[in-house]
């Protein structure tokens, strides 16, 4: 089955506004779903890089607020598109679990068990992206979640190229 999938990634300005306008516009455009990333700079940067670096502090406006996750998820099924997040810590697979259809994962955290471990453990569907990693990896990573009971695994050849 061929799905769509509109992503929003970070780019919504922490704006409600906007983050419901992507929502509707994927859905009038034929999307399927919707996938925006859910993280905190503090848990993906080391506290020495945050305190040298102001390009990562400013980083901090990308975050997505855990007040609008379940506003996101109300207005997604009102617009009857799927909603996805990216979780990029265990916590937040907590957090976003109430709230989404799908969980995916990007290819650098492939090599991340205990991640995999709490996604398979939500008994929702897991997107994984290859990009990144090498066969090996992305082999690992369908292994461990299939090892944690995750049945419904899809896999998204991509081509990363980073500056």
């Amino acid at each position: 089955m061929v799905k769509f999938v509109a992503e929003v990634s970070s780019n919504h300005n922490q704006d409600l506004n906007r983050c419901r306008s992507f929502i509707s516009c994927a859905k009038r455009i034929g999307c399927d779903a919707v996938k925006f990333q859910s993280f905190k700079i503090d848990k993906l940067f080391a506290p020495e890089i945050l305190e040298r670096s102001e390009k990562h502090q400013a980083r901090k406006q990308w975050e997505l607020p855990d007040t609008y996750l379940p506003v996101l998820a109300e207005h997604a099924a009102k617009e009857k598109i799927e909603f996805w997040i990216s979780p990029f810590d265990l916590e937040t697979v907590d957090l976003v679990n109430p709230h989404v259809s799908v969980l995916k994962i990007g290819s650098y955290e492939l090599t991340w068990d205990a991640l995999l471990k709490k996604c398979a453990e939500t008994e929702k569907p897991v997107v994984i992206s290859t990009g990144m990693a090498d066969l090996e990896e992305v082999k690992h990573a369908v292994m461990t979640l299939k090892n944690h009971f995750c049945r419904d695994i899809t896999l998204l050849h991509c081509v990363s190229l980073y500056p």
